[in-house]
């Protein structure tokens, strides 16, 4: 086990505090604890949380902690990024549905019937009489399971994106695997293009598997999502833009978020990061 310094055990203290304040904000943190620290440790710092992990809500902490290492883990040893990710993201959101579904039955609720009123009941008493949530209720809680997968999906790239930082703010040597992925780099497989198509028509379709489908659809939707800001921020280095007008613009694409899904959708056909390239390769030409 690598030696502890000041330094590293604030990087310890910052990635277990903010997992168990907000999911998302120690995703980055735990990243570089696993980085500096290793396996072993990470694993271990991990287990002596576990009492935590147990108390009410705990489990959300522990699907991350399991997220964050997982993937660590699997790319540490060349596993492609792809199939890291399914697998990584498929284990984390079990151990969330499990930690979900020993919570409800230890409150007393046992069926989906059970869940669906007092989640009904809980939105009525929390909203205000006309809210769209209250007209809406019911197929909030047909996409949950997409809900929950797509924020795991953000925390999993929160944590990759904002890793660099850390490691700056801790100055801890980055290391490069063979099987990582650059978000600039991120590009989804062909073959989602197809689900995502087929399942979009699937959730218009009255059958068996339309709710199936419609969760599908929002987490490709997502998928497509930051695919489209991998693009926008290849453009944003090709034209060399300015901080202020890259903010801007990402805060203006995020409103508008369908036209980044839409992007990232049609870059199956169009290959837009490859067009960048030979604009900017042309641009150098000419002032050469």
């Amino acid at each position: 086990m690598k030696k502890i310094s000041r330094s590293n055990l604030s990087l310890a203290l910052a990635g277990v505090f903010l997992t168990l304040l907000t999911a998302i904000l120690g995703a980055p943190f735990l990243r570089v604890l696993w980085i500096r620290f290793g396996s072993v440790a990470y694993w271990l710092t991990g287990l002596a949380l576990s009492p935590a992990f147990a108390l009410s809500g705990g489990y959300v902490a522990a699907s991350v902690w399991v997220l964050i290492g997982l993937f660590s883990e699997l790319e540490a040893r060349g596993i492609r990024w792809v199939w890291n990710s399914i697998l990584s993201l498929v284990v984390s959101f079990a151990v969330l549905g499990g930690g979900a579904i020993y919570e409800l039955r230890s409150k007393g609720i046992m069926t989906y019937s059970q869940f669906a009123e007092s989640s009904k009941t809980f939105i009525e008493t929390s909203t205000p009489v006309g809210h769209p949530l209250r007209e809406n209720s019911e197929a909030l809680l047909q996409i949950l399971p997409a809900l929950a997968f797509m924020i795991l999906i953000l925390i999993l790239a929160h944590g990759l994106v904002f890793e660099g930082w850390v490691c700056g703010l801790f100055r801890i040597p980055r290391e490069r695997f063979a099987g990582q992925i650059r978000f600039l780099e991120f590009k989804l497989p062909d073959v989602m293009v197809w689900v995502g198509m087929i399942s979009f028509l699937g959730s218009f379709l009255e059958w068996p598997g339309k709710v199936v489908s419609t969760n599908i659809v929002y987490v490709c939707g997502l998928l497509f999502f930051l695919q489209g800001m991998a693009i926008l921020e290849s453009f944003f280095i090709v034209l060399r833009t300015g901080w202020f007008v890259r903010g801007m613009s990402r805060i203006l694409f995020i409103f508008q978020s369908l036209v980044l899904v839409l992007v990232g959708f049609m870059d199956f056909w169009i290959d837009f990061r490859g067009r960048f390239r030979k604009l900017g390769s042309k641009a150098q030409t000419t002032r050469m």
